[in-house]
């Protein structure tokens, strides 16, 4: 059994049947094994929400739909104390490592709190976001797949 996390991305690319991707989306879990576990972060939802409310009124329904969709297909998972400790860890070591500021670094602080997501459920991340590939090579639990490729 595996278990996946999946990336607001990657739930973008499920959800908007336009998508070049949506295809191999709905492809890929659809190979997945029965007793695999597919969930998604709290986070992301935090994200999509931000989305929903710079989105013109009539995207506005369609967006929330999705993220209606989304959570009755999922189980979400929320943020926890084993997650703060890895995240505090997980950001000191890549900021250490890439040598990005202080104030740039804050740009990714809630990929870094999905990356830690994953990390403290032994999940692979599902993602097409580069930093995660970043994130992989400084962190030995941490696991990604790339679905778009």
């Amino acid at each position: 059994m595996k278990k996946y996390l999946l990336d607001s991305d990657i739930l973008t690319y499920l959800e908007q049947q336009d998508s070049p991707l949506h295809t191999r989306m709905l492809q890929r879990l659809s190979q997945l094994d029965d007793s695999d576990e597919v969930m998604v972060s709290i986070v992301s939802f935090y994200e999509m929400h931000y989305g929903v409310s710079w989105a013109v009124e009539d995207e506005r329904i369609a967006l929330l739909q999705a993220i209606d969709s989304i959570v009755s297909k999922f189980p979400v998972v929320s943020l926890s104390r084993q997650g703060a400790r890895i995240f505090g860890d997980l950001k000191a070591t890549y900021r250490r490592t890439v040598g990005i500021t202080s104030n740039a670094l804050k740009r990714n602080d809630i990929d870094l709190l999905i990356a830690s997501t994953a990390i403290e459920l032994g999940a692979i991340l599902v993602s097409n976001d580069r930093l995660f590939q970043e994130i992989g090579g400084i962190h030995p639990d941490f696991r990604l797949e790339n679905w778009t490729l």
